[in-house]
């Protein structure tokens, strides 16, 4: 529900910043072949972002496409996959870490601290370990048809590239409708929350002790879906208004208020 519910985020955002392509937005379900993962690309206007692929169709020319809703199993899955397919950029990295724990290792042993020293061999002995891992990697079958993933066209571009998105039509709708439900919900609680709160302030404006104690409990605890900021000397204030009224649990309320509140109001 959640995911569902960030996903409809987006779309209550408003999508009538992007174009509509001439690709039809139906269930149009393709294996693509993943290439390269560029970066990500961030419309701050309306607080969205897609993942930049650059893939291959099964039919046509390379291309680049903005992916949303990428799990997090395809990036890290792609991750693996390129390391295997060309291990130099990851060996290069590795190596220099390597170069990088020799030296932290030098040092230890010059500074002659033990607990240093061997911090510094277990690090260098890590690298060592991972550097003959990448090293000995095999390489890949020349058969191997490449990483794929599946994906769907929404018939929208945003700065020209088409985007895509790993999300079935009916869960996009189903966590647009569970959005819509629950912002429906909120502003239900909030009105209601907001007429309490006017009809506790007529109350209090003609000094009903009742009304005033309300008010106090308000401030006292704070009333976020009515607006109310917690406010203790405000609180404090009208619990000794109501108090001298008569009002019992105003009373009681300061009482208690040392115990509470040790540093006063």
């Amino acid at each position: 529900m959640k995911n569902k519910m960030l996903l409809a985020g987006g779309l209550a955002i408003g999508l009538s910043v992007l174009h509509v392509s001439g690709q039809s937005s139906k269930e149009i379900w393709q294996n693509l072949k993943l290439l390269e993962v560029k970066g990500r690309v961030e419309d701050r206007a309306q607080h969205r972002g897609w993942n930049l692929y650059r893939v291959k169709p099964k039919e046509g020319e390379d291309k680049e496409i903005l992916l949303a809703n990428v799990p997090y199993q395809v990036e890290q899955g792609f991750a693996a996959w390129a390391a295997n397919e060309n291990p130099g950029p990851a060996l290069q990295r590795l190596e220099a870490e390597l170069t990088a724990r020799r030296a932290e290792y030098v040092a230890a042993v010059n500074s002659g601290q033990t607990n240093r020293i061997n911090q510094a061999t277990k690090a260098l002995e890590s690298v060592k370990d991972q550097v003959t891992q990448m090293r000995d990697l095999s390489t890949p079958d020349p058969k191997d048809e490449g990483f794929n993933i599946r994906a769907r066209p929404t018939g929208q571009v945003y700065d020209n590239v088409e985007i895509w998105d790993c999300q079935s039509q009916k869960d996009f709708d189903e966590a647009y409708a569970d959005a819509l439900k629950a912002r429906k919900e909120q502003d239900a609680r909030q009105a209601e929350a907001k007429a309490r709160l006017k009809a506790d302030q007529e109350l209090a404006a003609k000094n009903d002790p009742d009304g005033i104690f309300k008010m106090a409990e308000r401030y006292y605890l704070g009333d976020r879906l009515a607006g109310i900021p917690r406010d203790f000397a405000k609180a404090h204030e009208l619990y000794e208004k109501a108090a001298a009224m008569g009002h019992t649990d105003a009373a009681i309320a300061l009482k208690h208020w040392q115990v509470q509140n040790p540093s006063g109001r």
